[in-house]
């Protein structure tokens, strides 16, 4: 194992901090994944080019290193510790919209309602559900009966 290999690694275990500054909770798994993808790569150049090894199997090799000492120091060390999910919290913007609710009651001030609602029995039937009638007690009732 060269430096450059050796820096990989201990740049990537110290990595998920920092990624977790970057990522926002409310992202969405690929985005969150393409973020770390993304720091490791930067990093594992920047072994590269500080260790002076730019040959191709040389580079790869910081690069996928780094990324998968992230990964393992992330589920193995930070993730317990709860560092990262403390980190993404704290860096998160306070001020994120709420969900807008749909409906005639939940209109946004200044969108006209345009009807169209539709009102379902209680029971819990109707199209959107898939059923024909109330829940059973026991079960949904068979086709047979």
């Amino acid at each position: 194992m060269n430096n450059a290999q050796l820096w990989a690694l201990i740049l990537g275990s110290v990595a998920p901090p920092f990624i977790a500054i970057i990522q926002q909770p409310a992202w969405p798994k690929p985005a969150r994944s393409a973020v770390t993808v993304a720091v490791c790569l930067v990093l594992g150049l920047v072994t590269s080019y500080v260790n002076d090894e730019w040959a191709g199997r040389s580079v790869v090799s910081a690069i996928l290193l780094t990324l998968v000492a992230a990964w393992s120091s992330y589920g193995r060390f930070w993730k317990p510790l709860g560092a990262a999910r403390a980190i993404e919290e704290a860096t998160s913007p306070a001020d994120q919209p709420d969900p807008v609710i749909v409906g005639r009651q939940g209109l946004p001030e200044g969108l006209p309602d345009r009807g169209g609602s539709v009102d379902y029995p209680a029971d819990g039937s109707g199209p959107h559900t898939g059923r024909q009638g109330p829940i059973q007690a026991d079960g949904p009732a068979s086709r047979d009966e």
